[in-house]
């Protein structure tokens, strides 16, 4: 069970810098109701020194996870560098969701399609239930239940 004492670890893919994008998925992870994740995705800890320590760093970055978010917009900023992080969390048995490119209405590139568990909307309970559901195997409960009093 997701809770503060044991949050989902959650590693969000980055070029090398918090983005746009980026920080819109963290701003919908903490706007979720009751829901704790610890992010190891570390985008300002670039390596000096090519390729191989980039992924090196993002080797360390996405083993503690349990879960990659990959973002359509950084896949079509940099196809290999993301493609290269999702390979990297499939080798590692880690759950891959992906997200479109924040308001487009193009369908989510089927390079990136392919490799995900599941396809998300930008919505924050569809991204929360789907973690809950994916790499917790918690039962999420399809309606809520609005008890109204009268006093």
């Amino acid at each position: 069970m997701i809770s503060a004492d044991n949050p989902v670890r959650l590693f969000v893919t980055h070029l090398w810098r918090a983005d746009e994008e980026f920080l819109r998925v963290i701003e919908y992870l903490e706007g979720a109701r009751r829901f704790h994740y610890q992010n190891t995705a570390a985008p300002d800890q670039c390596p000096p020194a090519g390729k191989d320590a980039e992924r090196e760093e993002l080797r360390r970055q996405i083993t503690p996870a349990e879960c990659v978010i990959a973002l359509t917009g950084h896949y079509e900023r940099n196809p290999e560098m993301v493609l290269a992080m999702i390979r990297q969390a499939r080798a590692s048995k880690k759950i891959v969701l992906v997200l479109p490119r924040f308001g487009a209405v193009t369908p989510v590139p089927q390079a990136l399609a392919i490799h995900a568990h599941a396809v998300l909307a930008w919505n924050d309970r569809e991204i929360v239930d789907s973690i809950r559901r994916l790499v917790r195997n918690e039962d999420i409960p399809q309606w809520d239940t609005i008890e109204f009093t009268l006093d």
